[in-house]
């Protein structure tokens, strides 16, 4: 009789890999464009990332992170 075991694949939502973007709340950015449409660019260490944010914050603004919409970051003026 052949048998397996079924490998856990843990909780993903914990996983520091999907936890990355979470440990930037709290931080304050400034952006690279403006945010148009709810969506802008911001610089974060080494990296770009988008943000979406209010209408009408122009780039070199502060802005602090505030939460995670999948690959995005949250942001309000800071």
């Amino acid at each position: 009789m052949a048998g397996w075991r079924r490998r856990g694949r843990g909780n993903s939502a914990l996983s520091p890999l999907n936890a990355r973007a979470s440990q930037y709340v709290g931080r304050v950015l400034t952006l690279e464009t403006p945010i148009t449409n709810g969506q802008g660019r911001a610089r974060l260490d080494d990296g770009a990332w988008i943000v979406h944010g209010p209408d009408g914050l122009p780039a070199g603004s502060s802005v602090r992170v505030v939460g995670v919409d999948g690959t995005a970051l949250r942001v309000e003026a800071a």
